[in-house]
């Protein structure tokens, strides 16, 4: 969870699924009242696992959010993965890695 400069904040969480052997990463803005802006949003593309999300806001309250995920490569391995998010809750670009890919 991070708390912005206007008092709004943004919750982020992982909810698994254990018949379909899946976990999503999901965010949602809330208001300084505690009222949800917007509705809840996924933070991965679509991969079968995304986990341990985390939040931070930056001073005009536009906001990063970072989870592991499958790796968008081959390889299978668990890597870390971000989208940035205007201060409304939509995304500023699609989602990038944030680990090195092993051999580059």
């Amino acid at each position: 969870m991070t708390v912005r400069e206007d008092d709004s904040y943004v919750v982020a969480w992982s909810l698994f699924n254990p018949a379909a052997g899946a976990a999503r990463s999901l965010f949602q803005v809330f208001d300084r009242t505690g009222r949800r802006v917007g509705g809840t949003v996924r933070t991965d593309d679509g991969s079968r696992v995304s986990t341990a999300p985390v939040v931070a806001a930056s001073d005009a309250g536009d906001f990063v959010v970072a989870w592991v995920g499958e790796s968008m490569d081959v390889s299978d391995q668990a890597s870390v993965h971000a989208r940035l998010y205007d201060a409304a809750g939509r995304p500023k670009g699609p989602q990038f890695r944030v680990d090195p890919v092993a051999g580059n």
